[in-house]
């Protein structure tokens, strides 16, 4: 069966141009089904009910792509459908600082923690991903209880998100969670944060430790 792609969009900022250019070429692209947005909810409960409106449409995955994001495209899209699993992101970064990526695993104690030394062109199964630009089969949705996603909350002291929420529930249900490093996403802050950002930033922290390192030894 082919393919039937509903991209959803929780908006709860303006969107920005880059956003709405990488949406309309995607739109003209025809490698989507459908698309649908949601403004003024929280974005919690805005997933739940587009993931109902996915549903409803009899979609086979629902493709979350935030209003802060750009360069998804057709081409990405259809490496992400190719692997073929049930839950697959794009390489991500936070648009505030550390700026890490938003690709995790989990330590000894279950905390989940960014990978930042990430495999480069690859892919490969991770603990949780953003769901700011995430890949999931809307079959994922029928194994696991509404609500889908929760608001943001503190547990055990560790800040976690609805999407490493979804991601820990999905697992739970049996399902993994798996990052593609041969596509970035860019995120929309004062500037892009994507991987030449991280790079530079990455390559910025080692000169100061070095400086620093260098100040302690005099």
């Amino acid at each position: 069966m082919e393919p039937r792609v509903c991209v959803a969009t929780p908006i709860f900022d303006r969107p920005s141009l880059l956003y709405n250019e990488s949406l309309h070429k995607l739109l003209l692209s025809g490698a989507i089904s459908k698309y649908s947005h949601l403004v003024g909810a929280t974005v919690h409960m805005a997933r739940n009910f587009l993931v109902e409106w996915a549903l409803d449409e009899d979609g086979t995955h629902i493709w979350f792509v935030d209003s802060d994001q750009f360069g998804f495209d057709a081409e990405m899209l259809k490496g992400l459908l190719a692997h073929d699993v049930d839950i697959a992101a794009p390489l991500n970064f936070r648009r505030h600082p550390p700026y890490d990526p938003v690709i995790y695993d989990f330590d000894e104690r279950g905390w989940h923690r960014s990978i930042v030394d990430y495999p480069r062109k690859s892919f490969f199964e991770v603990g949780a991903v953003g769901m700011g630009c995430c890949l999931i089969r809307t079959s994922v949705f029928e194994k696991i209880s509404w609500p889908w996603f929760h608001p943001a909350a503190s547990i055990d002291k560790r800040f976690s998100g609805e999407d490493i929420m979804f991601c820990n529930l999905a697992r739970a249900a049996g399902f993994k969670v798996y990052a593609d490093t041969n596509y970035c996403v860019s995120h929309i802050a004062d500037w892009a944060i994507n991987e030449e950002m991280w790079d530079l930033i990455q390559k910025r922290n080692r000169l100061q430790a070095e400086k620093v390192k260098a100040e302690e030894e005099k």
